[in-house]
């Protein structure tokens, strides 16, 4: 379901003191990214090695139009928090985050429910293997509200719900 954070994880590289070649290299990797932004309508989430590429590649973002955030250990906590709110209720299409590698599996699977909860409109018929069919009443962060035909009123995870056929 969320196929379009994987093609959105451009990783940078460590750039050698070839400066035409690193310089040649880094519009490519931002040519490639721009042409996965273009081609997915979701939320993506990109990596970089630094805080100082992380800056630089969410001004650069920001400036071809793409709502975008920056995620890094050198911002303080409440903008980190507010970055991240912004990006998981869909505020921001795009995040920018330098973070460690152990990090960066927190991070994606903190998204991939709150990415999910977005595919479901009120009113929208449902299915849940275990409460059977029901109405999305409300959706929350990572949960959706949904008044099951056997089940009542439930608050349940997106990832374990699948649109009515």
């Amino acid at each position: 379901m969320l196929e379009h954070l994987a093609e959105a994880r451009i990783q940078a590289a460590r750039l050698d003191s070839n400066v035409p070649h690193a310089e040649q290299r880094r519009q490519e990797k931002e040519r490639q990214l721009l042409a996965v932004l273009a081609s997915t309508s979701g939320a993506a989430i990109v990596y970089v090695a630094t805080v100082r590429r992380a800056n630089e590649r969410c001004e650069r973002l920001r400036a071809q139009g793409i709502l975008t955030e920056r995620y890094h250990g050198e911002l303080q906590r409440r903008e980190r928090a507010a970055a991240q709110e912004r990006f998981m209720s869909g505020g921001c299409r795009v995040i920018v985050a330098a973070v460690l590698p152990s990090a960066r599996r927190l991070l994606r699977r903190a998204a991939a429910p709150i990415a999910a909860a977005r595919h479901f409109a009120l009113g929208q018929r449902v299915h849940h293997a275990r409460f059977g069919s029901g109405e999305v009443l409300r959706v929350e962060a990572d949960q959706i509200v949904v008044d099951f035909i056997r089940g009542g009123k439930r608050r349940v995870l997106a990832n374990y719900l699948e649109p009515a056929a």
